[in-house]
């Protein structure tokens, strides 16, 4: 299983019960070896906003605790644990994840997402200190269980990486010049995690053969062909038979950087197995194992790239995500109940959720809308509404605070999809009107009563929330709430006003709403998933 970062973290930055879960499944599933997401080696030189990446040095003992929950989980299926340590982020880093204006990299440079942020140089004394906190941080996964660990090193452009690259690293002292001095960084990280955990100990590389990078920021398209800024294949290959030959037992390889993110996180238009031609590259030079991952979640390509000898063992990322029992249901030869990745990346996924929102939503209530008919009725506490046969060719609308009356045409066709889309036009219209006489001044009083000014209210036609407030403390009401029951339209509007003060559904956001429910807020919420914001 490839290097994931899961963002679930404990207070302690050590692994949550949530994150052991999933990856005891995925060994359940007959997972031969997991690779976590990078763990921080130090957050102290570069600090890091508590997110995705935990942190051994930060509370030890928790830290070991945690991790031998899970390496014991892993190990009774068999299969194997690395821990992925990175010693930092970089000009990759994203600003919001680095606290202080702490902003490192090889030498001065500015950040890869946003050009005004400075990256400072690392003084070298910094890097002797970053040197020892992998060898400690390697110590303490072994101590936790981990059978070895993968130094994130010549990948996506982070801060190991950078040092690498000679547009990168213009540092004058032993961390710099030649590929040779470029290179001591990562050696004197296995040098020193060796020295601490013993020769045996497996420690990895993970490794982008080319960097695919044209210009800060703009990175080389499939099919363009460009002067490589970064990390071009002829340099790779001395890179990875150095670092083998110094003594890393295995080279987890891949392409790419987020100057071109759409290599290292390749998405569907990418080829399958867009990796395998730079791991053959890597197994001619190198004589230890080479692992891959890129768009490999095809059993068949899969098997093929193992037996002809093109990588040593395939790395799934999102395939396992998508189906933590793919290597078990393969190996059965139930192939065909494996559950496929797309390789779809969530941006991707989001984009065309947007896309298809209003269609999605129209072919649903086409399937679930009961019919308008003289059957039809609503008999809500706030909004009553009937339909009766009336003698004239035309339909007659009668409506009053509260109540509706539809007249209808003796020979009405009510399965034309016409007439019910203008009924529920109709019908909505009137909830509209009733909303606006009902919704506000309700708002006002709960307002008032506890405490939880507000700016402004607005009544809408929104379909699947009931409502939701700003941070500017503008609140917006779907119409359909006059068609619950009192006290679950009391509590939708509690519930947007406590947001005025808590925007988010956190621990003090449901004791608040607990305040203004006599204790009743969740039990609230499940009737509340009974109803439905249509008609």
């Amino acid at each position: 299983m490839g290097p994931m970062a899961m963002g679930q973290l404990d207070d302690h930055w050590a692994y949550k019960q949530e994150s052991i879960d999933h990856f005891t499944e995925r060994a359940r599933g007959g997972t031969g070896l997991i690779i976590t997401g990078a763990n921080f080696i130090e957050n102290r030189i570069e600090k890091h906003r508590k997110a995705s990446f935990p942190c051994p040095l930060e509370d030890p003992q928790s830290y070991m605790t945690q991790l031998k929950k899970m390496s014991d989980n892993i190990h009774a299926y068999n299969s194997k644990l690395f821990v992925q340590l990175t010693a930092g982020l970089g000009r990759s880093a994203i600003p919001a994840m680095i606290l202080d204006n702490t902003f490192v990299a090889p030498s001065a440079t500015t950040n890869r997402w946003d050009p005004s942020i400075q990256h400072r140089a690392l003084t070298t004394e910094e890097i002797y200190e970053l040197i020892k906190d992998f060898a400690t941080c390697a110590m303490l996964a072994k101590m936790g269980g981990a059978d070895g660990i993968e130094v994130h090193a010549g990948h996506e452009g982070y801060l190991l990486d950078n040092f690498t690259m000679e547009y990168f690293n213009q540092r004058e002292d032993e961390f710099g010049g030649d590929l040779m001095g470029r290179l001591r960084f990562p050696l004197a990280i296995l040098q020193a995690v060796k020295q601490a955990c013993g020769k045996d100990f497996p420690v990895i590389l993970r490794f982008s053969l080319k960097s695919f990078i044209r210009a800060e920021r703009h990175g080389i398209l499939p099919g363009e062909s460009y002067p490589e800024l970064g990390r071009d294949i002829e340099e790779g290959l001395q890179f990875a038979k150095i670092l083998t030959e110094a003594g890393y037992d295995a080279l987890n390889v891949d392409a790419g950087s987020y100057d071109a993110w759409y290599w290292a996180h390749p998405p569907f238009f990418q080829d399958r197995g867009l990796y395998l031609p730079f791991a053959e590259k890597v197994k001619k030079v190198v004589k230890v194992p080479v692992l891959t991952a890129g768009r490999m979640g095809y059993p068949q390509l899969a098997a093929d790239a193992l037996q002809e000898g093109k990588c040593d063992m395939v790395v799934l990322g999102r395939p396992l995500l998508a189906d933590p029992e793919f290597v078990n249901k393969m190996r059965q030869g139930n192939i065909q109940d494996i559950r496929p990745c797309q390789g779809t990346t969530m941006k991707e996924v989001k984009r065309a959720i947007e896309d298809l929102r209003s269609k999605l939503l129209a072919s649903r209530q086409r399937l679930n809308r009961p019919l308008i008919d003289l059957n039809y009725k609503i008999d809500a506490e706030y909004f009553k509404l009937s339909l009766v046969s009336g003698e004239k060719e035309q339909f007659l609308a009668n409506s009053r605070l509260g109540c509706m009356q539809i007249i209808c045409p003796p020979n009405a066709d009510f399965t034309d999809e016409k007439l019910q889309s203008w009924l529920r036009k109709v019908i909505e219209e009137s909830l509209r009107r009733n909303a606006k006489s009902i919704l506000p001044p309700r708002l006002d009083r709960l307002s008032k009563q506890c405490g939880l000014p507000y700016a402004s209210v607005k009544i809408n036609s929104s379909q699947g929330r009931w409502g939701s407030c700003s941070t500017k403390k503008d609140i917006n009401l779907s119409y359909y709430l006059v068609l619950l029951p009192s006290y679950l339209i009391d509590y939708v509007l509690l519930h947007e006003l406590c947001h005025t003060r808590e925007m988010n559904h956190s621990e003090r956001f449901w004791s608040l709403l607990n305040q203004f429910t006599e204790g009743k807020a969740l039990a609230l919420r499940g009737e509340l998933k009974k109803y439905r914001t249509e008609i």
